[in-house]
């Protein structure tokens, strides 16, 4: 209750994730009914959602965004790593790579901070609902040394979520750092 009595949102998608083994604890409790309805809500979205069309995992012709995606190298930081995603996420965006990163283990988050300040990494997919404070104080500030862009994917982490997230933070110049060209002597 302290949480939520501190102003977070009983539908951010971190606090769901974290409480969702808990939710019989929850339910005991009427103060917590909202956050218990966003978890059973989450839980209704995973068992509804079958696989999507093959038309939905596809990018219109035309979509706006492709040339600041194609080809680049990318990585995505989250929690474990799904092959199946991985390699759709790639193919749909045609990214030339996507490298998944756990953003669990300090050592990869240093790992991948290096591969962004040595421009090896284009563009950095920050999964919200997997991600920490600490996770942001590590890659951040490299992507900014870098230039690197940054994208936070504030809710889910499939193919709807990533273009979402791609397209409100390419839109916005301000929520991103432009793409410029490097010289390398900097």
């Amino acid at each position: 209750g302290q949480v939520l009595d501190a102003g977070l949102s009983p539908e951010d998608g971190r606090l769901v994730q974290l409480l969702t083994p808990h939710l019989a604890a929850l339910d005991i409790h009427p103060e917590l009914a909202d956050l218990a309805a966003s978890i059973r809500a989450l839980g209704d979205e995973r068992t509804e959602t079958g696989p999507l069309p093959i038309d939905d995992l596809q990018l219109p012709d035309d979509w706006p965004f492709a040339a600041r995606v194609r080809g680049r190298a990318v990585a995505l930081v989250g929690a474990e790593l799904n092959l199946a995603r991985q390699r759709m996420l790639r193919e749909v965006f045609g990214f030339e790579e996507l490298a998944w990163c756990d953003a669990r283990d300090g050592e990869a988050l240093q790992a991948l901070a290096d591969r962004v300040r040595d421009r090896a990494v284009e563009m950095v997919l920050l999964l919200a609902r997997h991600i920490n404070q600490e996770t942001t104080d590590v890659l951040l500030p490299a992507c900014r040394h870098a230039r690197v862009d940054w994208v936070m994917v504030r809710r889910g982490e499939g193919l709807p979520a990533v273009r979402v997230a791609l397209e409100r933070f390419l839109a916005d110049q301000s929520a991103t750092v432009p793409m410029v060209p490097i010289d390398p002597a900097e």
